[in-house]
């Protein structure tokens, strides 16, 4: 059977084991599209010597990201060779994003990531607040689509609700990429004002091996470091973390999307977030809940979660909410929208 495409996949980031925004989508796209008879290669950082030649035969070069210097070698490369592009972002063009290393980001702009929009047949972001954000940096709007990131239901078949009044220890967790932006040194230092003797906190995920040292050293501080975990880059399968938690912590400064908060949502933990997130619609929900991004206002919703806690309306919460999410962020039904996407680009 002849193959529809050749789709080259450039990442600056992909793990399938730590199951990242980025990776999750890379790994849920690849399977896909090679049941719908595309060939898809994956080239990375680790790779892309080797894989150099993927240029040639390609119909289609897939960039999962921006302002890493492999992109800019790729746009170098494609220059001879005049494949279409798609950009998906997974944030990075976010106004949050400029800031952080603004002055590095402002040089990669015009000389190449400014370029790159401009040239790509289209432009995926994941939710609106993306959208909004990206649409500010280019001319044609037509050129975005909205795509949002999906779950593999079977990834999360032992749902476990959680009943805080029956336990003995509440498991709180943090749980992303580690990252000033995350929020993460505001709920550590939070950790100091909370004076609940059953909460406890684990720390999830992975990141700059300097920053975390740092975080490690800030938890030593803290007059509650005894309820304190640290698991920085420990592999532990997503589905147990959320298992064996009840309060997802996420106090980020910025989210394109946010995939931990639509897991922890679909295997029943409540979420603390912060109003930086394309999450706010269900701020009447009784599963998440939203904070400044302050210590003080973080311990504060804590134990407001806590004091309010309500059962009954609980799981009538999430009941509507898991019946939500497998309507609307299957990645059976996500994936289809890739799917039209990739087959309107005309050779």
């Amino acid at each position: 059977m002849k193959l529809k495409k050749q789709i080259l996949f450039i990442t600056s980031q992909y793990d399938k084991l730590k199951g990242d925004g980025v990776s999750n989508v890379i790994s849920n796209l690849n399977n896909t599209l090679n049941k719908k008879n595309y060939l898809i290669e994956i080239v990375d950082k680790n790779t892309f010597i080797k894989k150099i030649i993927y240029f040639k035969k390609s119909d289609i070069i897939f960039f999962h990201g921006c302002w890493h210097p492999i992109f800019f070698i790729s746009l170098i490369i494609n220059f001879f060779y005049r494949k279409k592009i798609i950009l998906h972002s997974h944030g990075m063009l976010s106004e949050a994003s400029f800031k952080s290393k603004f002055f590095y980001k402002k040089i990669m702009w015009y000389l190449y990531q400014k370029k790159i929009l401009n040239i790509s047949e289209k432009i995926i972001v994941s939710s609106k607040k993306e959208y909004f954000e990206v649409r500010k940096l280019i001319f044609f709007k037509r050129k975005i689509s909205v795509i949002p990131n999906g779950i593999i239901y079977k990834d999360f078949k032992n749902f476990f609700i959680h009943n805080l009044k029956d336990k003995k220890i509440i498991k709180c967790f943090f749980f992303s990429r580690v990252h000033k932006q995350k929020g993460i040194e505001e709920l550590i230092k939070s950790w100091s004002l909370i004076k609940h003797p059953k909460l406890r906190l684990t720390l999830f995920g992975s990141g700059d091996a300097l920053y975390e040292k740092y975080l490690k050293d800030l938890v030593s501080k803290n007059k509650n470091k005894k309820n304190i975990t640290i698991s920085f880059q420990k592999k532990i399968k997503k589905n147990k973390i959320y298992q064996k938690n009840s309060i997802l912590i996420l106090p980020t400064y910025s989210e394109s999307f946010g995939l931990v908060i639509l897991e922890a949502l679909f295997s029943g933990n409540i979420v603390i977030t912060s109003k930086f997130t394309p999450w706010n619609f269900l701020k009447k929900n009784s599963l998440i809940y939203f904070t400044d991004i302050n210590p003080l206002s973080i311990s504060k919703k804590i134990n407001f979660v806590l004091n309010n806690f309500n059962n009954k309306k609980y799981k009538k919460d999430y009941n509507f909410l898991h019946n939500y999410i497998k309507k609307n962020f299957l990645w059976e039904k996500i994936s289809k929208n890739y799917v039209k996407l990739i087959s309107e680009i005309k050779d």
